[in-house]
């Protein structure tokens, strides 16, 4: 299956919602980490959480996500791979020379995700929605990325072992109304 941001279905074009720049620049912020060697100091293929509250709307946003690497922890060896609760999609972060990334879980059909743009491989909601499922059940995934150039990053293997978990934990904390301090 390969997905293009700019298209919804082969068929039709729909442009993709555009993230709160406060996401974005979260994503961001953790891609210029990466290829600066800077996220060397945050754990690797462990799943974790990271919330924070939406300035705009005073509502919490979380994000489940995972540094994946081979050994060897070179920057440009490093991806990222997240899923936002709010928005109910999955990304791939690496390198700012990103053209696309794969994604499969077990023996299921990979996704390959088009339209990276500075390093970010945002996936859309529906099949975003079909491989939340496959992980929550799933044993492995695997994640790779494909420069401009034709080199490949990856492909990374991640035990799913503990993903359902992290992911009713990270449900359970984006419900969690909290009420920012008065100003």
């Amino acid at each position: 299956m390969t997905l293009d941001n700019d298209r919804a279905t082969p068929m039709s074009r729909t442009p993709c919602r555009p993230m709160k720049a406060q996401r974005l620049m979260a994503v961001v912020g953790f891609g210029a980490a990466v290829l600066s060697g800077q996220a060397g100091a945050q754990p690797v293929n462990e799943w974790m959480t990271d919330c924070a509250i939406d300035q705009t709307t005073d509502k919490q946003e979380c994000t489940l996500w995972i540094m994946i690497s081979s050994g060897v922890r070179k920057p440009t060896d490093i991806l990222s791979f997240s899923y936002s609760m709010s928005k109910a999609s999955f990304a791939v972060v690496g390198t700012a020379a990103a053209d696309r990334a794969r994604v499969r879980v077990d023996a299921n059909q990979p996704v390959e995700i088009t339209g990276c743009v500075n390093a970010i491989c945002p996936m859309l909601p529906q099949p975003s929605a079909v491989l939340l499922e496959q992980m929550r059940t799933g044993s492995k995934v695997s994640v790779e990325m494909m420069t401009k150039r034709g080199n490949t990053i990856g492909p990374y293997g991640v035990s799913l072992s503990i993903f359902d978990t992290e992911y009713q934990q990270a449900v359970k904390k984006q419900q969690t109304i909290k009420k920012p301090a008065a100003r």
